[in-house]
């Protein structure tokens, strides 16, 4: 495992013990991460897998950068057709990438920012309840991979949010969805 693969796993995993144990965070990051570890069929290392799939995305030139407008372009080009990602290449270097790519994990940001916004409502949770509005739309018209949607669905996430990996993955989890 190269040292900066191990130096993120150990900020991630000090990331998700700050999270658990932690009132500084608001109760919607807390909330989220426990109910997509719940769903998703990476359980517990969710964040470890996405930071993982974020990684082989900037190493192999795919997003130049965390920022809005990269994820959104890579998404369009994708949705266009313009781009195509191989899950044999990302595979290797993304711990449970097979997990990632399950329905039960593709389901849970659904589900997970369905029930978190509802719990927390829309002033607590505004990220989570904008998403879940997206998601639904998406079940509703079964356009999954429109770019319409994927630009709706990234700027669902607010500025605040999209600074944590935690939201961002929303947006690694559709870039898997559509990986060939």
């Amino acid at each position: 495992m190269p040292f900066h693969t191990f130096k993120n796993l150990i900020l991630i995993i000090a990331l998700l013990i700050s999270l658990a144990s932690c009132s500084r965070f608001p109760a919607h990051y807390v909330e989220f991460l426990q109910c997509l570890g719940e769903e998703s069929a990476v359980a517990e290392e969710v964040l470890v897998a996405y930071s993982e799939m974020e990684e082989w995305l900037i190493q192999n030139q795919h997003l130049a950068d965390l920022s809005r407008e990269s994820y959104l372009q890579l998404l369009t080009e994708m949705s266009d057709e313009n781009t195509t990602l191989f899950f044999r290449n990302a595979s290797p270097h993304v711990r449970d990438f097979w997990g990632l790519q399950e329905g039960a994990s593709f389901r849970s940001f659904f589900s997970c920012s369905a029930r978190v916004s509802e719990k927390l409502g829309e002033s607590s949770a505004e990220s989570l309840s904008s998403m879940s509005a997206v998601y639904q739309q998406m079940d509703e018209t079964a356009a999954h991979t429109h770019s319409d949607q994927l630009e709706a669905l990234t700027n669902a996430i607010t500025d605040q949010d999209f600074n944590f990996l935690l939201y961002r993955a929303a947006l690694l989890n559709k870039i898997i969805f559509m990986m060939e």
